[in-house]
């Protein structure tokens, strides 16, 4: 069997063999320490300049199968920056790689898994870039966060494996229970208008047997209306007595759960439904798989659910369009932010963004479904620009505008400043509600990667302060009008946008997701008389929470600004 060709390349019980390199201004070294079993190497690295790269290589004369895999394990106490595994041909010329960008490192220990799918070729003049041969390999630690830290390494083996299945069998089906017309087949006929339900909400699972091991992505469920469950979790098994509990949901309110499992492999699973939405039973409609690709990285997956959700849900590019920016920042800082040609704001390389959308009437308005403007002023029609980047709104006799400002000094104390305008053209007063959703997705869209992996930005903290200030992460956000409510939501709870398409908001204040993918929203309730306008800003400091908060009132966060002008 293949599985007996297993081979330790390194146990790591000494550092022998193990060269360093570094860029100038890092300082970088290895020594052994005590690991999961015997000794684990340890890497100390410290980017004293900010920036850099450091790692070490050996020697690993391999010829390679059609299909294989690299394991490792790995811990480390470290910021968030790219994780670098290299395979390096014997020119030292041709490089292959699984580059690991903002690589958020475990605290405990950790199985890595590389595939013969999940190396790309990086560089060099070779015309075949199929990786055949390895001689050496590399682990290397570039600077995103930058900062200093420590990285300890077990454990590194190689597995000849399979070939890759092309197709999978139809699985089958078992429930606890089912009501008559709705049996456990009816999750599988891609039809969303039957569906399982079952009898009570009481003990109720579903088991689905692949009838062989398989690989996939995930899972999507598409909960029948009215009958999603609150809490469930899923589990896997090779034999149906040992379980291993995979994915847990506490506080689904959405009727679809989308769940990335990266490549997970299973002969059986088991769905254990907790809590139902209603009292009477669970209801599927339909259950799906989602396929490897799916899911690889947290882009592939976003591209996924934004395929299998209403259009608007996400922004614009995991739709697959495309997506045009500026930037914005003060000069020579090394901070700076960046809006879309939708009003979203991305507040610094590689973060979390902020997106406006407005509900008047029974429409909720995004990108989606209105007409959209850009312009580097106030005042278009009159050619008046006073180059700021600017993005207007028509939607409902409503004109709406984002803008973007940066002030303050330069690596010191700047802070972006965002602007809203809304202006009523309606013979009519007009009320309806602004919302702004703090979500973890770049302005950069998911195809820009050769410096900084645009698409996902992660939030893993998001909370209301005492003063009604947010804390996203490190990050402080001020708003100069008082929002009337603010909601925060894991990913877990169900789609933000789904929520407030339903008139539904978040009620928590707080939300923790060590996914990343916490998220949140502020609202405003707007009165406008007709030609009526209405101005106010957010800010956003680069650096802590100084010239923000200190002593001085709220209000003056905002003196720096010129008087809004009317942006018609």
């Amino acid at each position: 069997m293949l599985s007996a060709q297993i081979s330790v390349l390194d146990d790591f019980e000494t550092t022998e063999g193990w060269s360093i390199f570094n860029s100038d201004g890092v300082d970088f070294s290895i020594t052994s320490e005590k690991g999961i079993t015997g000794n684990a190497v340890r890497l100390d690295y410290d980017f004293i300049n900010g920036t850099g790269y450091g790692g070490v290589q050996k020697l690993f004369p391999l010829e390679l199968p059609d299909n294989y895999e690299f394991t490792f394990y790995v811990r480390a106490e470290s910021p968030a920056n790219n994780f670098e595994i290299k395979f390096i041909d014997s020119t030292g010329a041709n490089v292959w790689w699984v580059n690991n960008r903002n690589f958020t490192f475990p605290g405990e220990w950790q199985k890595i898994r590389i595939k013969k799918r999940h190396i790309g070729f990086a560089w060099g003049p070779t015309a075949d870039q199929t990786l055949k041969r390895v001689d050496r390999i590399e682990f290397t630690v570039a600077s995103f966060a930058g900062g200093k830290g420590t990285i300890w390494i077990d454990d590194l083996r190689f597995e000849p494996l399979e070939p890759e299945a092309q197709s999978y069998r139809t699985p089958s089906t078992q429930t606890s229970s089912a009501l008559k017309k709705h049996s456990s087949d009816l999750m599988l006929d891609n039809a969303v208008a039957s569906s399982w339900q079952s009898r009570g909400v009481k003990d109720q699972s579903i088991l689905v047997d692949f009838k062989t091991r398989r690989e996939f992505g995930g899972l999507q469920i598409d909960w029948a209306e009215g009958l999603h469950a609150e809490g469930f979790n899923v589990m896997i098994s090779e034999d149906q007595k040992n379980w291993e509990k995979v994915y847990e949901v506490s506080s689904n309110s959405s009727d679809v759960s989308f769940m990335r499992m990266k490549e997970t492999e299973a002969r059986y699973l088991k769905i254990n439904l907790l809590k139902s939405h209603s009292t009477k039973s669970f209801g599927i409609s339909e259950l799906k798989f989602l396929n490897i690709k799916n899911s690889l990285t947290q882009n592939d997956f976003l591209i996924y659910m934004a395929k299998n959700s209403p259009l608007g849900s996400f922004p614009a590019y995991f739709s697959e369009k495309g997506s045009f920016w500026t930037i914005a920042g003060v000069n020579n800082d090394t901070k700076e932010a960046m809006i879309s040609e939708d009003g979203m704001v991305e507040v610094d390389k590689g973060l979390f963004s902020i997106e406006p959308m407005i509900r008047s009437g029974n429409t909720l308005y995004n990108w989606s479904n209105v007409k959209a403007a850009q312009s580097l002023g106030s005042s278009p029609e009159k050619k008046e620009y006073n180059f700021t980047p600017t993005v207007t709104w028509e939607c409902d006799e409503l004109e709406f505008a984002t803008e973007v400002r940066t002030l303050g000094e330069a690596n010191k104390n700047s802070v972006l400043y965002i602007g809203y305008s809304f202006k009523n053209n309606a013979p009519i007063p007009k009320d309806f509600e602004f919302y702004l959703l703090v979500r973890p997705y770049q302005v950069n869209p998911y195809y820009q990667f050769l410096n900084n992996s645009g698409g996902w930005g992660k939030i893993v903290s998001i909370k209301e302060e005492d003063k009604g200030y947010l804390r996203v992460d490190d990050k402080l956000i001020v708003s100069q009008r008082k929002y009337d409510s603010f909601g925060a939501s894991g990913f877990d709870e169900g789609n933000l946008v789904d929520m407030l398409r339903e008139g539904e908001f978040p009620m928590k204040r707080f939300a923790l997701d060590q996914s990343g993918m916490a998220n949140g929203v502020l609202k405003y309730s707007l009165h406008l008389e007709v030609g009526e306008s209405l101005s106010f800003s957010l800010a956003v400091p680069f650096y802590g929470e100084n010239p923000v908060i200190g002593d001085s009132a709220p209000e003056s966060v905002f003196e720096a600004l010129n008087k809004p002008d009317d942006f018609w």
